[in-house]
């Protein structure tokens, strides 16, 4: 695919004014010592290489995006004196880049982990995720916040992002937003957020909004990265007004009238309807289950037949969005480079992203004939003058609906997701002037939430969770009699020792309410025991020990303590291993007029030991998505160039 070159010019955020020396005879290296601020102000068009994912990689080589970079950390108010390896950064990037045009073969690198299949994912992610209005629990007041995201893929040892929000006029719509995280790099979000009374003061005639978002990354092999990325948004105060004119306004005087609101019809918001995928059993999360089948699942694995190693996650997406806008083009996910629209970075898709490993899939579909299917090629819309509003549907088959291997995803983490148009068309059908021209802008939906901030204008998405867990074919269950039946020929109805997940001498009759039945698609943890016995299972499958609790099977080590009826026993080996045959979880319930809760954490006892059930496993799948290294933690483990930085960041 050929890459164009793309000219960026003032005022708009699609154009940059940096500082440069004007000095005739002064030399590259006099340029790059001298302070940025120092140096006169001069606008200057600067060229950026978009990619294909819309990201903008700065060549740090060049003066002209050296002092871009630098100029965004200066605006941002992280000064050199605060925040030094961030500023040195930028030297080791240009020193990076210059050995690489002189030895490209010699000193190619890998940005990021080693992705375990080839598949459709964005490695080193950065994404605008939406333009919104939410009120805030604090004050209940009303505040537009953009925000924009970095997710790479493994990790990274360091990753900055900023975000800067202005008018046509190159006027700063809210204080620049600007993130710093270590040892983490899988889910960095940065916010610019304003009230929308101090906006509307400030800027009483705003119609676009321009976003840009700066990205330094430093990866775990020592190499850099720093890129760039545009959009605009369209924006409406008459909208704005009318959604949130009783909280906008004390004074009902500054209201907007009842013939504005008759001429608007109404507040403009995107409104998204859905059929896939929703959250089918009403247990308030959309669960799509990668591998088993059981009644906590919205969506059931599909592809039992196919071999373990290839499973894909399939999910099904039909639906439609209403927006406020006269849309005249949606632009092809698959578009050339050369022919996307200046200005819009953002590629029309569905992304998928997942915290735990990092990164972004996003959906493509390989037909029969080598045909692929992108997510553009599957959307409609219909423009409605009169109501003022186009619909824009899609109806994607769940085959059709792929994000990759099983493999790139785990199950302890929920999957964020983004649904972003790049579209031409008219802002809220106005057409200015005789032959007034469409222009490009960006509509997106996302399911990332802002803490403390609810009444969103724009519809926040429900979260996926996507589920694998299970015990091995073959695995002896304890019944209730005492006698032991192998998991597969267990049905709904039979009846097994159950047990508190945390104490086995609290064990009961309990009947099997849910069976679950799948294939899995990465290696399992194979348990060995003292007593020479042996368990196969998941990774994350929960099982009770005497010296760390309920954990996942890959969290175990030799020497720690399994609880059995008996007491516990030692494991004595930890391996790993590929399983090509099915894979089988008990849901259980206790019987009436049992002492035990059916809320508590259950276990069964498999092989012996005692492990979580099917609810127990669901819960505790995601029990670390939530934590995080204590600042003393991270103090020890991070390199001291970056400790500085960490620290005033806080």
């Amino acid at each position: 695919m050929k890459h164009s070159k793309t000219l960026l010019c003032l005022p708009l955020t699609v154009a940059i004014a940096v500082s440069l020396a004007l000095t005739a005879n002064a030399s590259e290296k006099d340029i790059f010592e001298t302070p940025l601020y120092s140096q006169i102000k001069q606008v200057k068009n600067i060229i950026v290489e978009r990619d294909e994912n819309g990201v903008r990689n700065l060549d740090l080589t060049n003066i002209n995006h050296y002092n871009l970079a630098k100029s965004r950390l200066q605006k941002a108010g992280k000064l050199e004196k605060r925040f030094p390896q961030l500023h040195n950064s930028l030297n080791e990037i240009r020193q990076q880049q210059l050995l690489h045009k002189k030895l490209p073969e010699k000193t190619a690198v890998n940005n990021v982990a080693e992705v375990p299949t080839q598949v459709d994912i964005i490695e080193n992610a950065h994404f605008f995720l939406d333009m919104n209005v939410a009120v805030s629990g604090d004050n209940n007041e009303p505040y537009l916040m953009i925000r924009a995201k970095s997710s790479v893929y493994g990790g990274t040892q360091s990753t900055y992002i900023d975000l800067l929000i202005e008018d046509g006029n190159g006027g700063q719509l809210a204080p620049m937003g600007s993130t710093l995280n270590v040892l983490d790099g899988k889910n960095t979000i940065v916010s610019s957020v304003v009230s929308l009374k101090t906006l509307k003061q400030q800027f009483p005639n705003l119609e676009n909004i321009y976003a840009s978002s700066y990205v330094e990354t430093e990866n775990a092999d020592g190499s850099y990265t720093s890129t760039l990325k545009y959009t605009e948004y369209p924006f409406s105060w008459g909208h704005i007004d009318i959604a949130y004119g009783d909280i906008l306004t004390a004074d009902k005087a500054d209201s907007p009238s009842s013939n504005q609101m008759e001429i608007l019809n109404n507040d403009g918001r995107p409104v998204y309807t859905a059929v896939d995928p929703v959250d089918k059993n009403n247990d308030a999360v959309i669960k799509v289950c990668l591998n088993r089948d059981h009644s906590d699942c919205d969506y059931a694995a599909d592809q039992y037949q196919d071999p373990n190693e290839i499973t894909d996650v399939n999910i099904p997406f039909q639906g439609q969005i209403r927006v406020g806008h006269e849309v005249t083009e949606i632009y092809a996910t698959d578009l050339a480079i050369e022919d996307r629209p200046n200005g819009v970075d953002e590629i029309t898709n569905i992304y998928l992203q997942e915290g735990n490993y990092g990164g972004a899939t996003k959906q493509s579909y390989l037909g029969l004939d080598n045909s692929v299917k992108n997510f553009s090629d599957y959307l409609q819309f219909d423009v409605d003058t009169e109501a003022k509003e186009t619909l824009i549907s899609w109806d994607i088959p769940r085959e059709e609906g792929r994000f990759g291997n099983a493999k790139l995803f785990s199950n302890i983490a929920e999957a964020n997701w983004y649904i972003t148009f790049a579209v031409k068309g008219y802002p809220y059908f106005i057409k200015r002037g005789r032959g007034a021209t469409a222009r490009a802008f960006q509509i997106s939906i996302t399911s990332e939430e802002a803490a403390r901030f609810g009444n969103y204008y724009s519809t926040i998405l429900p979260k996926i969770k996507l589920g694998y867990s299970c015990l091995a074919k073959g695995t002896m269950i304890t019944m209730a009699d005492g006698s032991q039946m192998a998991i597969e020929t267990i049905g709904i109805g039979d009846q097994v020792k159950g047990a508190l997940a945390m104490n086995p001498s609290i064990n009961e009759a309990m009947e099997v309410a849910d069976v679950s039945v799948g294939i899995e698609a990465i290696e399992m943890y194979r348990l060995h025991l003292a007593d020479g016995n042996s368990i196969l299972m998941t990774e994350t499958h929960p099982i009770s020990t005497s010296n760390k609790g309920i954990v996942w099977a890959k969290e175990l080590e030799a020497g720690d303590r399994v609880l059995n009826l008996s007491k516990s026993v030692l494991i004595t080996k930890i391996s790993k291993e590929s399983y090509k045959d099915k894979i089988y979880n008990l849901k259980l319930k206790p019987l009436e007029g049992s002492k035990i809760s059916s809320e508590a954490d259950l276990g069964m006892f498999a092989n012996d030991l005692l492990v979580g059930d099917l609810s127990t496993q669901d819960k505790f799948n995601y029990k670390d998505q939530k934590n995080m290294l204590s600042k003393d933690q991270i103090l020890k483990q991070l390199p001291n160039k970056w400790k500085t930085d960490y620290l005033n960041s806080l």
